[in-house]
């Protein structure tokens, strides 16, 4: 994915009205940054300071990678939901903007600039390339699988309801999470390329489900985590026993999906 450039805004008298968003725009951005930059590096402080690690990163595969988990932008802007949705302030305007991709949160590594530069001159990140937004994620699916996770999003947002968005949230990660399981499974016969996807998977499980299962459904919590790094070592076995550790892999995939979305199903349940 190519990193999002900076625009500038343009030099001249502008309206009022125009003048105020671009300072909400502006503050709302900073706040972001700094939320998401101190939850990103309490995550990393949290990890490197554990006395023993999963034994996912630990495989042979993932030797060559950091402790930190690759990040897309649909996982970096929700990340930046969940802090602001916790915050007892409203921030339902910026939750939106993020939702929409009018605003993209910056990755750990950007994040000192990206706050620098906005602090004070009301920029918008620009892409050069077209980006999927967490919103346009919401309509494919619902699209491709007949749900309503757009217009449950939407609600949600509009009556400044938490709870009901974020549940909506999840039922989309699982989607996209059991999407991209499904695509590894179908690159054994490329092990390097399905060793560098199954990161991401991981990543979408722990950003958007691993917390809420181990919380409220600890039991499926624990047999989806422990389908998850049977997977991890699937793939690392792709290498030698291609096939049988396909089969493997789609086995261990379906236990964890019927555990997540047990839980997710008890969550909507439950709310209504």
């Amino acid at each position: 994915m190519s990193e999002p450039e900076q625009s500038g805004v343009a030099n001249g008298p502008r309206p009022a009205g125009r003048r105020v968003r671009t300072w909400l725009i502006a503050g709302a951005g900073a706040a972001i940054a700094v939320m998401v930059f101190a939850a990103q590096l309490t995550m990393v402080a949290g990890r490197l300071n554990a006395g023993t690690l999963d034994p996912a990163f630990c495989s042979p595969a993932s030797l060559h990678t950091t402790v930190e988990l690759p990040e897309t932008q649909l996982t970096r802007d929700f990340m930046a939901i969940r802090i602001l949705l916790k915050d007892p302030a409203d921030n339902f305007e910026t939750i939106r903007m993020l939702y929409e991709g009018e605003l993209q949160a910056p990755d750990l590594r950007r994040t000192a600039a990206w706050l620098s530069k906005r602090s004070g001159r009301g920029r918008l990140q620009t892409i050069a390339t077209p980006v999927a937004t967490l919103k346009s994620e919401a309509a494919r699916i619902d699209r491709e699988h007949g749900s309503a996770l757009a217009a449950r999003i939407a609600d949600g947002l509009s009556r400044r309801d938490g709870a009901t968005a974020e549940r909506a949230f999840r039922a989309m990660f699982a989607v996209l999470l059991d999407e991209l399981l499904i695509s590894i499974g179908r690159q054994f016969d490329e092990p390097v390329t399905a060793s560098r996807s199954f990161p991401h998977a991981r990543r979408y499980y722990t950003e958007a489900l691993e917390a809420h299962l181990t919380l409220k459904h600890p039991a499926a919590a624990a047999l989806a985590g422990k389908a998850l790094a049977a997977m991890s070592r699937a793939v690392d076995e792709s290498v030698r026993e291609r096939e049988s550790a396909r089969v493997w892999f789609d086995r261990e995939r379906q236990v964890f999906m019927r555990a997540i979305k047990a839980a997710i199903d008890d969550q909507r349940r439950a709310a209504l």
